[in-house]
């Protein structure tokens, strides 16, 4: 499934469309490798991706590779992401298996800057081709969220 034209995440933004990356609206000048890296996460984001998925994915078949390839090229985007390793807020490692993006929840989504009371809206789930549609319900401080 292609996933949609824009991921949000916190301050992250990936146009997949453009092939760019930007955080806090601020440009983001990724390699290839880097970008292919975090694409690879951010549609299957929620997900554990293993050091092999991501090898293959990532670098291809033909390319000799280990994990240690990986952490290098994470390590060199997460400082361009402004990302801390100690404290990560988009790419987090599960040790001794692989990477994963959090998948962004419903709320965060929602709030994004329109603040608390600001209206339903679509926005991107990353991992899928459409977007989700969060719609209030009267008097219950709740939402519903539907996948479009």
């Amino acid at each position: 499934m292609a996933p949609s034209e824009l991921c949000v995440r916190g301050d992250l933004t990936i146009d997949y469309g453009q092939r760019l990356v930007s955080v806090a609206g601020e440009p983001v000048r990724l390699t290839a490798i880097e970008y292919d890296f975090l694409r690879e996460l951010s549609i299957h984001a929620g997900r554990v991706l293993t050091h092999q998925h991501l090898l293959q994915r990532v670098w291809g078949k033909t390319q000799t590779a280990t994990p240690q390839v990986i952490r290098t090229h994470l390590n060199r985007l997460r400082r361009k992401l402004g990302e801390d390793a100690e404290n990560p807020k988009y790419v987090f490692a599960e040790p001794r298996v692989g990477y994963r993006m959090a998948r962004p929840n419903a709320r965060n989504r929602l709030l994004g800057a329109a603040g608390n009371d600001g209206p339903a809206q679509t926005t991107s789930p990353c991992e899928h081709g459409g977007g989700w549609l969060f719609i209030p319900q009267a008097g219950r401080g709740a939402w519903t969220a539907t996948l479009l």
